[in-house]
């Protein structure tokens, strides 16, 4: 709805000027709004509650305003009344502009057990929010947000940007943030906006973090150039930079009255990243730590004594391999080959010769071919075949190809 049409609400509802002075929110325009709304032919069962958003320059003057969910309510003359009525008010002054709820409940008039009866009999009574309490979050209702949104008059290009994004119309949102930018490259406001419009939209996160980055360096310490980054790095899944972004963006000076939009809106999405960066240090470190100690779940690692120690490693790798190697040499060479006794021999100090005859069963048939592997024993277990039926065996049948030099 255009600030025109509420503004035509308002008159006829409110019975009061649009323009008049600032003021903090008061029982009498909502109670003018119920009071208006029955004298133009509405019943008088209103019941249920509405949550205003409120979106607040630092000075408290109310720019733009919304209803963010509906609770048993659903009347958009009334809601237009109430939403163009808001941008009267001044409400609390903050180091930022920021967005707060205002959440207002209705009672039918025939209640008589209220100790809130209004002055005009017959209309329902309304219940005002204690400002400094603010309630937990709620989803957007996206058909009311979009179908009551209203922005001043006297509202920035920037402001009207932020306006959009609010209720989540991304292209207008991009389009009036990108004219506010043309108009000022250095308005924090649309720089906030437009990053943030990017990254909730599925736009360029290249563009988004720029943005973002060209913010935090005008002004390095404070919330909104953080919370815009916050933003990008959520989007883009890097979970480190989110959780250290919304650690800055809490910790800076200027954050004020803006700690709600964190809470509400990002710390869930923030939660959710550290969880998984959790997980993911976690698997990390068990990786680690068993590189670092290779040997220390190798069973072969715990045989004593060197040749123990080697011909285990070779013996867990291709024992099964010698197995195969000597059937297929049967079948190859039409005689029957028998695999003899594992043998090791030191060569060097941590080296070892480990060798499985594999020989005819018939002397006169031909030679053996023994499969020879050198074995290095130190922070790894390593062989090395050095035989060509080694390299055949370790070619073909290893069971553990990560131990194998070829």
């Amino acid at each position: 709805m255009t600030r025109t049409t509420f503004a035509l609400a308002a008159a006829l509802l409110c019975g009061s000027s649009v323009h008049a002075e600032e003021r903090v929110p008061l029982q009498a325009d909502i109670d003018r709004c119920t009071f208006r709304m029955q004298s133009s032919g509405h019943g008088t069962s209103l019941q249920g509650s509405i949550r205003l958003e409120l979106l607040v320059r630092k000075d408290g003057k109310v720019y733009a305003a919304f209803v963010r969910a509906e609770h048993g309510i659903d009347d958009r003359q009334l809601e237009g009344c109430i939403v163009n009525v808001s941008m009267l008010w001044q409400v609390a002054q903050s180091a930022l502009d920021y967005s707060w709820p205002y959440p207002i409940s209705f009672v039918p008039a025939a209640d008589e057990s209220t100790t809130w009866r209004q002055s005009w009999q017959g209309a329902p009574s309304a219940f005002l929010p204690d400002f400094n309490r603010p309630p937990g979050a709620e989803p957007l209702n996206l058909r009311a947000a979009q179908g009551t949104l209203d922005v001043a008059e006297w509202a920035t290009t920037a402001e009207h940007g932020i306006a959009e994004l609010a209720v989540r119309r991304y292209p207008q949102a991009i389009s009036t943030l990108r004219a506010a930018l043309a108009a000022d490259r250095s308005d924090p406001v649309a720089l906030r906006g437009l990053a943030q419009a990017l990254a909730e939209s599925g736009g360029d996160l290249k563009e988004a973090r720029a943005l973002a980055d060209q913010l935090i360096a005008a002004i390095p310490a404070s919330e909104p150039g953080h919370e815009a980054l916050l933003r990008v790095c959520l989007a883009a899944r890097d979970d480190l930079c989110a959780f250290q972004q919304f650690k800055l963006a809490n910790q800076a000076k200027d954050l004020s009255l803006r700690w709600l939009v964190l809470r509400d809106e990002l710390q869930p999405e923030v939660e959710q990243a550290a969880g998984r960066l959790r997980q993911k240090t976690a698997v990390a470190a068990k990786d680690q730590q068993e590189q670092q100690q290779p040997s220390s779940g190798d069973p072969c690692a715990q045989e004593k004594g060197e040749d123990q120690q080697a011909l285990c490693v070779v013996k867990r790798c291709v024992e099964e391999g010698t197995i195969a190697y000597a059937r297929q040499l049967s079948q190859q060479n039409r005689t029957e080959y028998e695999l003899g006794e594992w043998r090791t021999k030191q060569v060097a100090p941590g080296k070892l010769l480990v060798t499985r005859p594999i020989e005819p069963k018939d002397r006169a048939a031909g030679g053996g071919h023994d499969a020879i592997w050198l074995v290095k024993l130190g922070d790894q277990l390593v062989m090395q075949p050095s035989s060509a039926e080694a390299r055949q065996i370790t070619l073909s049948h290893n069971r553990c190809a990560a131990r194998a030099s070829r």
